[in-house]
């Protein structure tokens, strides 16, 4: 990996980083004058959830800030949708009916959400 230093802005230090993230590939990433480090890199916590709706129950991934709790995240007003990842379709008796790669769920819809217990118990 490749470090360049980046002119001050400001009272910021600012090091670009060469990385994966396609054309330009630069991840910024800012230290101010106490040490605080910024970063264009977003940190999330994974959280592997069932989703019950009014017409369906759903298993998926749910993504929340890793500084904050997942109930932080769905009880914050200024989203009115829950993001949720790898989301499977399921039948009343656990069984996967459909997939899709993303489903935007709508808060007012939901009824209860709960982290997976065990995924190694799931009957797939």
């Amino acid at each position: 990996m490749t470090y360049v230093t980046v002119p001050m802005i400001r009272g910021w230090s600012h090091f670009a980083r060469r990385s994966n993230m396609g054309p330009g590939g630069l991840l910024v990433t800012r230290v101010d004058h106490n040490g605080k480090i910024y970063s264009d890199q977003v940190r999330k916590s994974r959280v592997v959830s069932i989703i019950q709706t009014d017409s369906a129950r759903l298993r998926g991934v749910v993504f929340h800030d890793v500084d904050a709790r997942l109930k932080d995240y769905l009880n914050d007003p200024a989203e009115q949708f829950i993001a949720v990842a790898e989301v499977e379709f399921l039948a009343p008796d656990g069984k996967t009916i459909e997939h899709c790669d993303f489903l935007a769920v709508n808060k007012s819809h939901v009824q209860w959400i709960r982290p997976e217990s065990d995924p190694a118990n799931r009957q797939d």
